[in-house]
């Protein structure tokens, strides 16, 4: 229910909030609902994802993003996210989500969130995102980017982003999974991210 209530605070505020680019950054402001707590009267780990699926959705929309993508029945999925808690929060306490796109691929956006309260710090988490067309057919961050008519070359990719792509294909490595476990590796380009560093430097 505690989804369904901001989603529908989400859809009738949207449309006065003004447009951002498909890159960000956004800012959005929630408080700590009743509903979002768990046992220990903070806010459960699983709330924050769930409102950072908010939050992208604000992405998409404001940027305009959403209008084409239903045109052409495309839809983004999550391949990966990671999230570091430093700080917990409380009922009805105040803080906002700043989400931005932070680097891409021939495969995935990135995107990191940061949730401040009181301007600290409350948590960040980094996503890694892809696009599905009719019949789960793959779309690259290009073709994304071409539709709203913008073509802007890949940032810098931040040494950061590139050890945590690093780390997300070797905990993928089939090596390290029980011989029942059948999986694909997660083939983020991190050599080629690496390179892109050292060339920038």
């Amino acid at each position: 229910m505690n989804l369904w209530l901001r989603l529908a605070i989400f859809f009738l505020t949207v449309r006065f909030r003004s447009r951002c680019s498909v890159l960000g950054p956004t800012v959005i402001n929630f408080r700590v609902l009743p509903s979002d707590l768990d046992l220990l009267g903070h806010m459960n780990n699983g709330k924050y994802l769930t409102i950072l699926d908010i939050c992208r959705l604000d992405l998409v929309t404001r940027s305009g993003l959403l209008r084409e993508l239903t045109k052409r029945r495309w839809y983004p999925v999550v391949a990966a996210q990671t999230i570091q808690f430093r700080r917990s929060l409380y009922p009805f306490k105040k803080f906002q989500v700043t989400t931005e796109v932070v680097g891409w691929d021939e495969k995935y956006f990135f995107i990191r969130h940061l949730l401040t309260a009181d301007s600290e710090l409350v948590a960040l988490a980094l996503i890694a995102k892809r696009f599905l067309g009719p019949r789960a057919a793959r779309l690259a961050p290009r073709q994304i980017l071409n539709i709203l008519g913008q073509a802007p070359a890949p940032p810098q990719t931040p040494p950061w982003l590139v050890r945590w792509l690093e780390d997300l294909s070797a905990a993928a490595d089939n090596r390290d999974l029980p011989s029942r476990i059948r999986t694909k590796p997660f083939l983020l380009q991190a050599a080629q991210l690496e390179c892109d560093v050292n060339r920038d430097r």
